[in-house]
């Protein structure tokens, strides 16, 4: 008589009874309950990330003009609720309607205005703004002029670009050292510092010129030289934009001619994590590195570790020549020096290989390729002890083909502690592709080991921010200790011995 072969929905049925008692058999156990809670976080983290990061974000990553916006050597904008001195970061929107007029002498003006207080002894790093038409005005360009009223009521014009009125995509006029430097003899005159000092401090008070206009200027003696220093000036702040108009050019401007006007006080402080050397967000080179992270660790680990299974129970099962083969073979792959052969791979791959994920999977591949030897030793003695049981003996005089038996009888058997040495797998692929970022070998994507690469390129502008090299070191501590106190938990599954009476 012939067993009837249970159904789809009752195998199914099964492995979730299976899965529901492994985890909780895990759950069971204090690191189990940490593995599983952070395990969770880091998926859900992943999937978040996936979902909201904008379509062609790792361009934008590597492209400097994507960060011109953003303070650079920025600590994050927490820290000031700690004490720190530090200039907050302001973006502020303004729409084409939100603008008013003036009139200097004989010119007028259309204004887009804000202000920006300021309350620390900091000094922004520089004022950013764009101006975005709706439509084409005129064919020919107008000089706008971007004026910063300060506290003392002294007025700067520290920045000046044309604004052609036949463009509809965004123009800017960011603040302008030499612009700011000569404008700057209002300030000079009015705390009466000598016009033969601001002659000689020219050069210097350009080089400061965000601190020379949200600061007051000090002499002080340094050796036998007299040097202007900034103090901060705190109080209030008005930005304002200048564009000169006819009376026509006027009409067609206020007829919803200015989409928007962006105005931005690029501060010393930025977000959750900072900014590193090209001000680039920190928070989402972290945030995209948890799916990265989990891609690396969970393919490169349950490939290998399926690989060693494979060839594991194919050695022990079969004996012989194959035993022989695979056997030698492993040999090979576990002597042979892994690091050394990723870092000429990775500097290869640098070299003839564009595409960033291509260049990782390449990675991961010979990652993969040297790294299921352990697992195949382990596997093939489990099998041969498997392999001696009389069941097994019992199956093969019944008729039983060796497939059948290598799957209904030894892999089921093998698959506990392959799951185990899966999980432990993990940390050690995702430490690896940071190693060798760290060593140089960068692939482009923006994962922690590249964060990390990144700061330590950057010594020694990047000694002492430790917001840009914490973080990364951090996660990946701390996806690392998930899944080895999985692993632990897992190895009461694996060794019935170390389970709790």
């Amino acid at each position: 008589m012939s067993s009837v072969k249970p159904t789809f929905k009752e195998r199914v049925s099964k492995f979730l009874v299976s899965l529901h008692e492994a985890l909780s058999t895990v759950w069971s156990y204090g690191l189990g309950k940490i593995g599983l809670i952070l395990l969770f976080a880091v998926i859900v983290i992943s999937i978040y990330a996936l979902i909201t990061m904008p379509p062609g974000f790792i361009a934008k990553w590597n492209s400097p003009q994507t960060w011109w916006n953003y303070p650079k050597e920025a600590p994050p904008e927490w820290t000031r609720l700690l004490g720190a001195q530090l200039a907050k970061h302001e973006i502020v929107v303004l729409k084409g309607s939100e603008l008013s007029i003036e009139r200097v002498g004989r010119r007028q003006y259309v204004v887009f205005e804000t202000t920006y207080p300021l309350d620390v002894d900091g000094f922004p790093q520089r004022i950013n703004t764009s101006i975005t038409l709706s439509r084409i005005i005129a064919n020919k360009e107008i000089s706008a002029k971007l004026v910063v009223v300060r506290p003392d009521d002294v007025v700067l014009t520290i920045g000046e670009s044309p604004i052609n009125l036949s463009r509809t995509t965004a123009q800017f006029i960011s603040s302008d050292p030499e612009k700011t430097a000569y404008s700057y003899i209002a300030v000079i005159k009015k705390y009466k510092i000598s016009q033969t000092i601001y002659s000689r401090e020219l050069d210097n008070i350009k080089l400061m010129y965000t601190q020379a206009v949200f600061g007051v200027p000090k002499v002080v003696k340094v050796g036998e030289r007299e040097k202007i220093v900034f103090e901060p000036l705190k109080g209030e702040y008005k930005i304002r934009i200048l564009i000169p108009v006819t009376k026509d050019l006027l009409r067609e401007i206020q007829r919803d001619g200015v989409k928007e006007v962006v105005i931005t006080i690029v501060g010393q402080c930025y977000g959750w994590l900072g900014t590193d050397i090209q001000g680039r967000d920190l928070a989402l080179g972290i945030l995209y590195g948890f799916p990265v992270a989990l891609l690396v660790g969970f393919f490169a680990a349950t490939t290998a570790t399926m690989i060693g299974m494979i060839a594991g129970v194919i050695s022990g099962y079969y004996g012989g020549i194959v035993d022989e083969s695979i056997q030698r073979l492993v040999d090979i792959m576990i002597n042979v020096p892994l690091l050394p052969i990723l870092v000429l791979i990775g500097a290869i791959a640098q070299i003839y290989i564009p595409n960033p994920w291509l260049r990782l999977f390449i990675i991961i591949g010979f990652l993969i390729l040297f790294s299921w030897g352990g697992t195949a030793i382990i596997v093939r003695s489990m099998t041969l002890s498997i392999k001696s049981e009389p069941y097994i003996e019992a199956a093969k005089a019944v008729g039983a083909s060796d497939v059948r038996i290598i799957f209904k009888h030894i892999i089921p058997q093998v698959i506990p502690y392959v799951f185990a040495v899966l999980v432990f797998s993990v940390p050690g692929a995702i430490l690896t592709e940071a190693g060798l970022s760290i060593l140089g070998i960068r692939h482009g994507l923006p994962t922690w080991g590249q964060i990390l690469s990144d700061a330590r390129r950057a010594v020694p502008e990047s000694m002492g921010m430790w917001w840009w090299i914490l973080p990364p070191g951090i996660m990946l501590a701390l996806t690392s200790f998930t899944f080895v106190s999985l692993g632990m938990a897992l190895e009461t599954i694996v060794e019935p011995r170390l389970r709790r009476t």
